[in-house]
């Protein structure tokens, strides 16, 4: 990737000539830095979107120094929320993500966050609050099978350990570790499921989101019987949204379809691609809705269940709106049916 923009020897090359990146062409808010946190260069829109939050770019290199402290101390890959101490410009932040480019630079993604935004990000981290402490019960069965596991085996190695031989002692250690890996995970998908972040936009392979929706749902599909179906069309695998959010929205649609069931169902999630978009349809066989439930379904508070805030679907349809796609129910002749419709990722082939 080139990020010289003061040099003029490749700006009548092509925007991508198969090797190069000409950033001077791209469209989306990129910058190159240096490990030091050095801006090195730049695309159009990323020198316009700092300009706007105050960074003075007039002279390359130069220092981000504030922007570069906040964006050190997360991980690569993780989306920050950053806006300038003082700022006068009013609801404007950046939403930046950086991620390694080589050994010596690192490319940082950056997204204008307005209020709106921010709002947005608050409401879907109060509503996987919600979504989380409904899970938990059901999750803490999961969570005891590998513990009383650990538990054992390791009482087996403290009073045993020395009598065993290497082969008995090295099923007990494998058995260990199998059972703090499954511990592990299942924590993990819960605070992953729980943390809250700007809704940085990004690619999700709706692959690994079912595949983490039908994991983190596991208990409450298997306590009730239910089952789940996916025929993921091989052209509708990946979205240009955030994987958080994709998740949430699965996660709240499976929910409501498992809560509304009396009795065990079959819940099947299926894409296949449009034009310019993905359609993921969520539809379950259970008793289905109501004609006043199907009108109100997206109002902010209106629920049918009991201990239930009624802002999951609100919430859901938001996000995907707030991705430039949506969230809509269908009719069908049995059951609930959700679409959801994504943006495909730039440059992905069209059917």
């Amino acid at each position: 990737m080139r990020t010289n923009l003061e040099s003029t020897d490749w700006l009548e090359e092509p925007a991508w000539n198969g090797t190069h990146l000409a950033l001077k062409h791209a469209g989306a808010a990129l910058a190159v830095c240096s490990r030091e946190g050095l801006l090195v260069g730049a695309t159009p829109s990323a020198f316009s979107l700092l300009a706007r939050v105050g960074i003075s770019t007039r002279k390359i290199p130069c220092p981000l120094p504030l922007l570069w402290e906040r964006l050190e101390t997360s991980p690569p890959g993780e989306a920050i929320d950053w806006r300038p101490p003082n700022s006068d410009v009013d609801g404007i932040r950046l939403g930046c993500t950086r991620h390694a480019l080589g050994g010596a630079y690192f490319l940082v993604v950056m997204r204008e966050i307005s209020d709106k935004h921010v709002t947005l990000a608050q409401q879907l981290h109060r509503q996987r609050l919600e979504a989380t402490g409904r899970l938990v019960a059901q999750i803490v069965h999961d969570l005891r099978a590998p513990l009383a596991s650990i538990v054992f085996d390791a009482e087996v190695l403290a009073d045993r350990g020395r009598e065993l031989d290497p082969t008995a002692l090295h099923t007990t250690a494998l058995a260990l570790r199998r059972a703090a890996d499954r511990l592990r995970k299942t924590v993990d998908g819960l605070l992953g499921f729980a943390k809250l972040g700007p809704p940085a936009e990004s690619h999700a392979d709706l692959g690994e989101a079912v595949e983490r929706t039908c994991s983190l749902l596991r208990p409450s599909l298997r306590n009730g019987g239910h089952r789940i179906e996916v025929d993921l069309s091989p052209n509708a695998r990946c979205v240009q949204a955030s994987p958080l959010v994709v998740e949430q929205i699965l996660v709240n649609l499976v929910m409501n379809a498992v809560e509304a069931a009396q009795a065990p169902i079959t819940i099947r999630i299926a894409t296949w691609r449009m034009t310019h978009k993905v359609r993921i349809v969520v539809q379950d066989n259970g008793p289905g809705m109501s004609a006043e439930s199907r009108a109100r379904a997206f109002e902010p508070f209106f629920t049918t269940k009991p201990r239930n805030s009624g802002l999951g679907l609100t919430a859901s349809r938001d996000a995907a709106l707030d991705a430039g796609g949506d969230l809509r129910i269908e009719s069908s002749d049995q059951g609930a049916c959700f679409a959801i419709t994504l943006p495909s990722p730039a440059g992905s082939p069209a059917p």
